[in-house]
C-alpha cells in the first residue's frame, strides 16, 4: 500500500535523511536547515521555527523561491537525491513540479526523460485518467482526456484554496477556531492529496464531504461565510 505524506511530512523525511557536510555529516537539524537556505539567492531570512512548523503541519507550506531553497540544501546534503522526490514536495505544496532550468540550477542531474519531461510547457500536462469526485460540492464524475491546464482545471485546486484561505483569516480572526481547524484542514489535505493521486473512492468522496460539512459550520460560527465560499 502506497504512503501518501503531507508537505510537512515529506520535508521531515529528507531533512532527517540528510547530513549537514559542513558539520561533520551530522543529522541535519532544523536549525541548519533554516541556516542554510536563508544562503540561497533570492530566499531570505528563514527561521528554525518556520521549519517546526511547517513540518509539524501548523504553518501552510512556503512560496516557490523558498520551496526552491529548502530542496537545493536537502539536494546538497543527500536528503533529496532524485528529480522525483523533489517534485513529490513540491505536488505536496500544491505548486508545479520543477521545469528544466530549474532542474539544472538545483544541481539535479538530467536525464533523458527527464529533459523531454520538462521540456513540455509547464502548465499543460497530457492526461487519462478518471475522476469520480462528490458532485455534492459543484464537481463531476466522468473521465478526462486530452491536454489540459492542470493548475486551472482540478477540480480539486478549489478546495486546497480554501484551505489556504482558511489558514489565513482564521489565524488572524480567531485562535481559538484556528486551533479547532487545524486538524480538520489536515484531514481534509491529506484526502485531496489521495485524490490527486489516483486514489479516490466513493469512501475518499464521502469523507471529503462530511470534512468540508464541518469545516462549513465551524466557518459560520467564526467568520459568517463557509468554508466553499473561501474556495472561489
Amino acid at each position: 500500500m502506497t504512503t501518501h505524506y503531507t508537505f510537512g511530512k515529506l520535508l521531515r523525511k529528507h531533512r532527517l535523511g540528510a547530513r549537514d557536510i559542513e558539520e561533520q555529516n551530522r543529522q541535519l537539524t532544523q536549525e541548519r536547515l533554516a541556516e542554510l537556505c536563508s544562503r540561497e539567492e533570492k530566499v531570505g531570512k528563514v527561521s528554525h521555527t518556520s521549519i517546526s512548523q511547517w513540518e509539524t503541519s501548523s504553518r501552510g507550506a512556503p512560496g516557490r523561491s523558498v520551496l526552491l531553497g529548502l530542496i537545493k540544501v536537502l539536494h546538497t546534503c543527500g536528503g533529496i537525491t532524485a528529480v522525483d522526490e523533489a517534485n513529490d514536495l513540491l505536488r505536496a505544496a500544491y505548486v508545479r513540479e520543477l521545469h528544466l532550468e530549474e532542474v539544472r540550477r538545483l544541481g539535479f542531474t538530467i536525464t533523458s526523460d527527464v529533459e523531454d519531461e520538462k521540456m513540455k510547457d509547464d502548465k499543460m500536462t497530457r492526461v487519462s485518467t478518471n475522476v469520480n469526485v462528490g458532485t455534492n460540492h459543484g464537481l463531476v464524475t466522468g473521465r478526462i482526456k486530452g491536454t489540459v491546464n492542470l493548475d486551472r482545471s482540478n477540480a480539486l485546486d478549489k478546495y486546497m484554496r480554501g484551505v489556504e484561505r482558511l489558514h489565513f483569516q482564521l489565524k488572524a480572526k480567531d485562535r481559538q477556531a484556528y486551533l479547532s481547524a487545524l486538524p480538520l484542514l489536515g484531514e481534509l489535505t491529506e484526502n485531496i492529496e489521495r485524490a490527486k493521486r489516483g486514489d479516490e473512492s466513493a469512501e475518499i468522496s464521502r469523507e471529503r464531504r462530511v470534512v468540508i460539512g464541518k469545516l462549513d459550520q465551524l466557518c459560520m460560527n467564526s467568520l459568517d461565510d463557509s468554508f466553499q465560499a473561501l474556495c472561489y
